[in-house]
């Protein structure tokens, strides 16, 4: 049976940004259908983001329980109930994804679960989940369709042996040996979180250095902790093969110059993302894409077919919930005829290693390359009374700034809190702040924020806290 129904808008997706989009669409009077295969929140709420930080706070908590007698306070008996910790994940999982049903219903938008088809720009064709067909037409069609974990030639997840973090956030036991392949964020953030668990755990990264594109500064910060932690750290290196072993895998391991073999429980690949636009019927309706399958949009989030625009992990990296999120709310502004455009500079990254990673703007060498004269500060945690206070010494703070303008060009954060910390800097960019303006803002002591105005202050030699040369 064939339902014809018609909207303002059609939203493909109901991820971060595909929710937001239909939400703030909804807002501005639009009628909105929202089509959703799996489950609202996408993989962000259900498979990424939210499950993982979960994760990732209890191991935090366990690994600060570890050394908690440095301070006086002995701690014995720890252990650690897996069945309960998922219980626990998954009702905060639930309750943020009931939340958007929620939201849903009180915008009216009518929520859909099934697979889309794009059959023209304005109709959707849709299999739904419980059986039956439906063709809704709509003005607009935003396609928020997301993205997936990529897998290794040689390593198929049809061994119960090789998972994608999607079963590396599910697993009923904490494997004893976990090799982790590929060193981006999501390789290290679960690295980190299981080894903190109690796993022994590999990392094998194919290229030169840990979490490419990010300042070296940090990622310096980052690798001495992994480290610390006893976690085992291969560069230029690559799974050559594998073979059974028992309960687990035997891999051959690629360095360069020999190859090492090395058994493992579970084998997580997390070696980047790819689209979800197979199957969308994209193709038939002309949308441009690369070669890659990200989908092709304008600084308005459009296509080059009226009337469908498309965000998020759909258009390629950086695969981050709030790139889709801010995405969302211009595409549904856009497709009701406001003049709105999205700002492909200054997406801010989060890390969440330990210490975790905030990042915005420029690299020194990518301000460098642009041909800006540049002026660096930084600031080390060490120096800061509140991360001493908290026991968060590692880590430090680094503003780039273009000399002439005394504009703020990057910031770049690898400590404690760091997520969080970020925002000041992209506030801050956004609103083009130069040196002064951070120094003449008043942040509140001890606190971690202060560590950023000293490295801003750093780049002209002024830090209070820093030995620096006396001005003459």
């Amino acid at each position: 049976m064939i339902d014809i129904s018609d909207n303002d808008v059609s939203v493909i997706g109901a991820g971060p940004g595909g929710y937001v989009a239909a939400i703030r669409a909804a807002q501005l009077g639009q009628k909105v259908a929202l089509i959703e295969k799996e489950t609202v929140g996408g993989e962000c709420l259900n498979w990424g983001c939210i499950p993982s930080k979960s994760l990732i706070a209890a191991a935090n908590l366990l690994g600060k329980l570890d050394d908690a007698a440095e301070i006086g306070i002995n701690i014995d008996g720890v252990n650690i109930d897996i069945q309960k910790l998922h219980a626990w994940k998954s009702s905060v999982v639930e309750k943020l994804t009931s939340g958007i049903r929620s939201l849903c219903k009180n915008y009216d938008i009518d929520l859909i679960y099934g697979k889309a088809k794009i059959t023209s720009n304005q109709e959707v064709e849709i299999m739904e989940n419980r059986g039956g067909k439906k063709t809704i037409t709509s003005s607009s069609i935003i396609v928020a369709s997301g993205s997936h974990p990529l897998l290794v030639e040689g390593l198929s997840t049809n061994s119960p042996s090789i998972i994608t973090s999607k079963e590396a956030l599910e697993l009923n036991e904490i494997p004893k040996r976990l090799v982790v392949v590929g060193g981006g964020a999501i390789g290290l953030e679960l690295g980190t979180m299981y080894r903190k668990l109690g796993s022994t755990v590999t990392i094998i990264e194919i290229s030169g250095s840990l979490l490419p594109g990010i300042e070296p500064d940090l990622v310096r910060v980052v690798s001495r902790s992994l480290q610390k932690l006893g976690v085992e750290i291969l560069l230029n290196s690559k799974v050559s093969g594998t073979e059974r072993s028992g309960a687990g895998l035997l891999l051959s391991i690629d360095t360069g110059n020999k190859v090492l073999r090395m058994t493992a429980d579970k084998v997580l690949v997390a070696v980047g993302r790819g689209a979800n636009t197979n199957g969308l019927g994209l193709d038939s309706i002309g949308v441009e894409m690369d070669g890659r399958g990200f989908i092709k949009v304008d600084e308005h989030l459009r296509t080059n077919v009226d009337n469908v625009f498309a965000i998020g992990g759909a258009i390629g990296p950086p695969y981050l919930a709030h790139k889709a999120q801010s995405q969302a709310i211009i595409a549904a502004e856009c497709s009701t005829g406001m003049n709105k455009k999205f700002d492909f500079n200054n997406i801010p990254s989060a890390i969440f290693t330990t210490p975790e990673i905030g990042s915005v703007g420029l690299t020194e060498k990518a301000a460098i390359d642009k041909g800006y004269d540049i002026s660096v500060g930084k600031f080390q945690f060490g120096a800061n009374g509140r991360a001493l206070t908290a026991r968060e010494k590692e880590g430090l703070v680094k503003v780039i700034i273009d000399k002439k303008t005394s504009l703020i060009l990057g910031v770049h954060i690898a400590g404690a809190d760091a997520s969080n910390l970020i925002s000041e800097a992209c506030l801050a960019l956004r609103l083009r702040a130069k040196v002064e303006d951070i120094e003449s803002t008043i942040h509140p002591h001890p606190t971690l924020a202060e560590a950023f105005v000293e490295a801003v202050s750093a780049t002209m030699g002024r830090s209070i806290h820093s030995i620096v040369k006396r001005q003459q």
